[in-house]
């Protein structure tokens, strides 16, 4: 009985899942394409991920594979991270609402509102079915659980903390969802099984095990998305440890709730924690995952081609859509260049030979791009394209370059910290600008080419308002910041028009 509860609650998931997905689809695409608008919107888009997905996991590992698309950065992805954390919440709230006998009703409604109804009204119906098939299963889970009350061997199992904990993360990573652990403690805490403690060790030990599960789908992506699977494990490895530090507390504050609802509470209150400790610092985890994938050595790895491929040849639409692929994936490169570039300018880091290692991948990669698409018969007109935008992140990453060993000194070090905020402000906008730039031509949007317009010309305005504020104008070195900032936006925004 209980494998079959198991069974439906997983496919009640998956119903549920898809049914959000058809209400909620084209809220997404445009809340997604809005994301450079408003400064908390991947917050609140990670959170609409994990709910249509009905799993962190599943919300994390997708914007894993939009950061292997060229589609999002790291930086805004992490926000999404944690937003798709707290989303996983919802589910959990909705399972200890208890509605177990009243499930063959709303199963019944459920298929109903399903057959009868179309469109929205068709989806809504697919939601309650799925709401549905997840309380039945809870049932007939609940219904064999408490068999195990009077299992010796079963009581042995949780007089230690440890059982419960890797109970948590080895269901959670065997069957891919922390919902269907939840459910199981959710469970088994109504029949008596799991105690206030215990709940707490399950829950924790099903938070961190979401991360291993997206380590796993990572290999294989391109390392930016790899630093997101690893960003993921250290926010939720140090939010445990730091979380298990307070389990008594936190057990305290739910010791008044009903058994099923203590486990809701206890991993809404262990996400919020975790979310809390962590949001302050986004930008130094990102800096942390980026080292565990990307080193010196393995900089000299990403002058190598990664998609283009001689079989591809024959078919020249699909050698040019490789070669596409390949060029987004230059584009990158250059996003992490101006990354270093960055913190070097802020005076946050002090070797500058990474830049230089960078610039001379991208041109062996543009060189490579280049010759394999002198191998493609015809499609004169989309190998133009692409070799000019080849051209544009070349002659940027050049720029980049240069600008540096012209900047890179004590003097102007100095005088930039004493103005950190205001220029750390326009390279910030230079690096959105850039994922704008790449994004529009990943999409081929005409509207990010547009809003890539707009904002150059917001940056070049900022930049002129600086130096006069400032009393810049005069400056030699602060001249020659602002010209590569101005050039590099050009450069930038020639990227987006390639589209």
């Amino acid at each position: 009985m209980f494998l079959s509860g198991l069974v439906i609650f997983l496919y009640g998931i998956k119903v549920l899942g898809e049914g959000l997905k058809d209400v909620l689809d084209r809220r997404v695409k445009s809340f997604i394409t809005s994301l450079e608008c408003r400064k908390f919107f991947p917050f609140i888009v990670g959170v609409i991920l994990s709910s249509l997905t009905q799993s962190s996991t599943a919300a994390i590992a997708l914007l894993s594979s939009m950061i292997n698309a060229g589609f999002l950065s790291l930086s805004r992805s992490l926000s999404m991270m944690v937003g798709a954390s707290v989303g996983a919440t919802i589910t959990t709230q909705l399972l200890a609402l208890r509605l177990t006998s009243y499930s063959p009703y709303i199963l019944f409604l459920g298929y109903i509102a399903f057959n009868l109804f179309r469109g929205k009204g068709r989806a809504l119906g697919r939601i309650i079915l799925g709401m549905g098939l997840i309380f039945f299963g809870m049932f007939l889970m609940e219904s064999s659980v408490s068999a195990l009350k009077e299992s010796t061997l079963f009581y042995r199992l949780l007089s230690s903390s440890y059982y419960p904990f890797l109970g948590g993360v080895l269901l959670t990573i065997l069957f891919q969802s922390s919902a269907l652990t939840f459910g199981i403690a959710i469970s088994m805490a109504s029949q008596g099984l799991l105690g206030i403690e215990d709940s707490f060790w399950v829950v924790l030990g099903a938070h961190l095990a979401t991360s291993f599960t997206v380590l796993l789908a990572s290999f294989g992506m391109r390392r930016e998305a790899q630093a997101l699977a690893w960003a993921s494990l250290i926010y939720k490895l140090f939010g445990s440890f730091f979380i298990s530090i307070l389990s008594y507390p936190l057990c305290l504050s739910v010791s008044r709730f009903s058994p099923s609802m203590r486990v809701a509470i206890l991993h809404l209150e262990v996400v919020l924690i975790n979310a809390i400790l962590f949001m302050p610092f986004l930008h130094f985890l990102s800096r942390i995952s980026l080292r565990f994938v990307f080193s010196r050595e393995e900089i000299e790895d990403l002058s190598e081609p990664l998609f283009l491929e001689d079989s591809a040849l024959e078919f020249p639409e699909w050698a040019c859509y490789l070669a596409v692929k390949e060029t987004l994936r230059v584009g990158s490169i250059l996003e992490y260049q101006l990354l270093r570039a960055r913190r070097l300018i802020l005076g946050e880091e002090s070797k500058a030979s990474m830049v230089e290692v960078l610039r001379d991948s991208i041109h062996h990669l543009v060189d490579e791009i280049a010759l394999y698409l002198e191998r493609v018969s015809g499609m004169a007109e989309e190998k133009l394209k692409i070799l000019t935008v080849l051209g544009d992140i070349k002659q940027a990453s050049d720029i980049l370059k240069d600008s540096l060993d012209n900047l890179n000194h004590g003097e102007f070090k100095r005088v930039v910290s004493l103005r950190k905020e205001r220029v750390k402000e326009i390279l910030e906008e230079l690096s959105e600008l850039l994922k704008m730039s790449l994004g529009a031509l990943a999409l081929s949007d005409k509207l990010m080419v547009r809003k890539a317009g707009g904002l150059r010309r917001r940056i070049e305005e900022r930049v002129k308002d600086f130096l006069l504020k400032e009393e810049l104008v005069d400056k030699g070195d602060w001249l020659e910041f602002a010209s590569f900032v101005r050039r590099f936006a050009d450069q930038c925004y020639y990227i987006a028009e390639g589209s």
